[in-house]
């Protein structure tokens, strides 16, 4: 079989994705780093240090990760760090998972059973998407709409009058391509109802709420029973890995049978050392955080008029083209930022975090309105 004629479908569409080193002279608004943790030198060495302490302070000499948690490779940095993400989110339980990607697997094709349902919201990310589509008893719902989620419910029972099962609603707290949050509305109808509710935050863990634990801080709500977060270690936390938090039971169900935990080699000492150190400095200096945050968010506002309640802004393009240009022309300015186009979004867009000083961000800003050619952005 040959890929030949596929590849020149994606080059003549502008859409054939590629590796790429960038320029590490650019000012990077295309990570997902928000509080530009990565680049602070003194947490790197702390948690190298932690890790060479814990890595030889026994027989098991663990400075690497070497099998499945549930094996032998499950050492007292992995639980440290569970024990402090169940404490500032006042969560039940915690397990350490390889990436986002590979905990919305766990969680949709393990808690999601034959007689259950799941729906999830179109833009969810496309681990989710990727799980759901091969799941029998999963359907989709309009983006942020509880009314469509609660037609949907209710034409789904009345097919179904016989169903017993458990009800599962999917949703981000952050949307990954959108920079919109997930609706209070969709929180208050599965509180209301009784629904497990699957919220992925990976994007708004480190930028939301008072003290960054959220969007569950963020519209002031305490952890239920039947709530279950899947947050990443790889964003704000500036390491590599992720986590899911929620009940007891949970969390044992998904250990003993989520294949993607069961069969894959846990962290590393090392990710898992400075995603520790990096949380207990976020949960230290969340005030300043805080601030920062508003003050990126304000001079988006004052100049391009976007208001935004989270770091991600989507400045859409009219086509691919137009879009690559403006992406190559911010380049010639100093400035990395994606270049995302569909089927990842519907429209060609500019995804800019809005990750580094108020000074940096003001000047960028400026330089995309002029290219922009007086014609302001929106967002999507």
């Amino acid at each position: 079989m040959s890929f030949t004629s596929h590849i020149k479908a994606l080059k003549k569409a502008n859409r054939l994705r590629t590796k790429r080193l960038i320029n590490p002279n650019l000012k990077d608004l295309g990570s997902n780093d928000y509080l530009n943790l990565a680049s602070k030198k003194s947490l790197f060495k702390k948690a190298y240090k932690l890790c060479l302490k814990e890595g030889y302070s026994n027989a098991f000499r663990p400075n690497v990760a070497r099998a499945s948690m549930l094996v032998n490779g499950y050492y007292k940095m992995h639980q440290n760090l569970e024990s402090f993400l169940c404490k500032i989110h006042k969560a039940k339980a915690c397990t350490l998972v390889g990436s986002g990607f590979l905990g919305n697997l766990a969680i949709f094709d393990t808690l999601v059973r034959k007689g259950d349902v799941l729906f999830i919201d179109e833009n969810f990310h496309a681990s989710g998407i990727f799980v759901s589509e091969n799941l029998k008893n999963a359907f989709k719902f309009k983006h942020n709409d509880v009314y469509d989620l609660k037609l949907q419910l209710k034409a789904f029972k009345e097919i179904n009058p016989n169903f017993k099962g458990e009800v599962f609603i999917a949703i981000e707290g952050i949307y990954s391509m959108d920079g919109d949050l997930g609706s209070l509305e969709i929180f208050n109808y599965a509180r209301a109802k009784e629904y497990y509710l699957i919220v992925d935050e990976a994007h708004s863990i480190g930028v939301l709420g008072k003290h960054l634990l959220g969007i569950f801080e963020h519209y002031n709500l305490a952890l239920r029973k039947k709530d279950i977060i899947l947050g990443t270690l790889s964003k704000a936390y500036a390491s590599y890995g992720a986590y899911i938090l929620g009940d007891k039971e949970v969390i044992e169900f998904l250990c003993s049978k989520a294949r993607s935990i069961i069969y894959t080699t846990s962290l590393s000492l090392f990710d898992t050392a400075l995603a520790l150190v990096n949380a207990k400095y976020i949960h230290k200096n969340a005030t300043l955080f805080r601030n920062e945050i508003e003050k990126r968010q304000r001079l988006l506002e004052s100049i391009l008029g976007v208001k935004l309640d989270s770091l991600i802004y989507m400045h859409r393009c009219k086509n691919t083209e137009e879009l690559l240009a403006m992406q190559t022309d911010l380049e010639k300015k100093g400035f990395f930022v994606g270049a995302i186009r569909p089927p990842t979004v519907s429209f060609p867009s500019l995804r800019v975090t809005l990750r580094l000083k108020p000074k940096t961000m003001k000047r960028f800003f400026l330089d995309l309105k002029e290219l922009s050619k007086s014609s302001l952005p929106k967002v999507i």
